[in-house]
């Protein structure tokens, strides 16, 4: 797994900025966050985000006998919040704006209803900068339902750009579902579904809250590097 992208001159300030406002917020502020992405899996075994890249370290029989005239994929949409992963949402064809303003308006309420009042009430919503994203549509349901309380590029709060270590779906979730979805070669679209179905299934709550924790520290470390990639410092 690759979290690392070339930062530009103004992202080190992006993410002190960033990161700097998450210090002065309480200091369980982050298990509010709603945070949310989208991975597409393969059957060839690449997963791939708007941030990065997940392979696997080892090279597993199946995968060298892939076919890569016949490459098929599943697109899935995941929030965590706390010790929870809210979805997943599965969808054929690639977002836009106007489907990705769908999801949030249509499908993310019926999600965020198991979770308790106060939860849901304390809580803010955050998306990387993912042009479907940032898409007016999408951006007008995200401030009808969130308000104030959001993160994201042209939000109340900006995400620093080219920063998937600072989001708990890249540097935890995508990774460690791979890895369970691939133990074996995929056979079809619902046979990759139902995997990644049960392999969030099968995530403990305690794992979920310590990756969600982790972020706390992240943000210190990141401050402390002056923005700059700073995973291979982290304990």
């Amino acid at each position: 797994m690759s979290l690392h992208q070339v930062l530009n001159d103004a992202d080190f300030q992006s993410r002190l900025t960033f990161c700097n406002w998450i210090r002065e917020q309480p200091r369980t502020f982050h298990q509010n966050i709603l945070f949310s992405d989208e991975s597409t899996f393969k059957n060839d075994g690449n997963v791939n985000t708007w941030n990065c890249r997940y392979w696997s370290h080892d090279n597993p029989h199946w995968l060298r006998e892939i076919d890569h005239q016949h490459i098929w994929k599943v697109n899935v949409w995941c929030g965590i919040i706390g010790n929870q992963v809210v979805g997943p949402v599965f969808f054929d064809e690639n977002l836009n704006g106007a489907r990705y303003a769908a999801l949030i308006e249509t499908q993310l309420p019926v999600l965020l209803e198991n979770l308790p009042l106060q939860l849901r009430l304390d809580m803010w919503f955050q998306q990387d900068g993912c042009p479907s994203h940032t898409s007016r549509v999408a951006r007008a349901v995200i401030n009808n339902m969130f308000s104030n309380k959001w993160i994201g590029k042209y939000g109340p709060i900006d995400f620093p750009p080219r920063s998937p270590d600072l989001t708990v779906l890249d540097y935890y979730l995508w990774g460690r579902i791979k890895d369970i979805v691939y133990r074996d070669r995929p056979t079809t679209r619902n046979d990759m579904i139902n995997r990644i179905t049960e392999a969030i299934q099968s995530l403990s709550s305690d794992e979920i809250l310590r990756a969600t924790n982790s972020f706390q520290n992240r943000v210190d470390v990141c401050i402390e590097k002056n923005g700059a990639h700073f995973e291979h410092y982290l304990t």
